[in-house]
């Protein structure tokens, strides 16, 4: 399964036309976003159900820019005036976006790496 990865939402380049229009396509939308997503969350996450996927490294990245680049909106003005102007929530989340041509988003952007997830919350043994 091919994942589109870029720095930031703005680095699309003319080599990434077949997979932009496997967006402009697609019903849902497996994003993942930040340095912290390993591999294995894509797997977890997504299995092989998701056909269109989508790895940015800019973990800043917001609704209105993510939008904008997959086609739900003509502008990220445009997002925001209708209500997508909110930070995209860390974690797993899922969005329908649209009435008519209804996109299914789902969003995976980690606090922690598999090893600080690990590490983070020691197990006691019971007794």
């Amino acid at each position: 399964m091919k994942v589109l990865v870029l720095p930031t939402i703005t680095a699309v380049t003319a080599t990434d036309d077949d997979f932009l229009q496997q967006l402009k396509e697609g019903r849902e939308v497996g994003v993942t976003i930040g340095p912290k997503v390993d591999p294995r969350d894509r797997e977890l996450f997504f299995g092989n159900n998701i056909e269109v996927r989508l790895h940015i490294e800019d973990e800043d990245v917001s609704f209105p820019q993510l939008l904008r680049f997959l086609g739900c909106f003509s502008s990220a003005g445009e997002a925001r005036k209708n209500g997508w102007d909110k930070p995209i929530p860390d974690g797993f989340s899922e969005h329908t976006i649209g009435k008519a041509r209804k996109i299914f988003l789902f969003c995976l952007k980690p606090r922690n790496t598999w090893e600080e997830d690990v590490h983070e919350t020691p197990i006691e043994p019971q007794p």
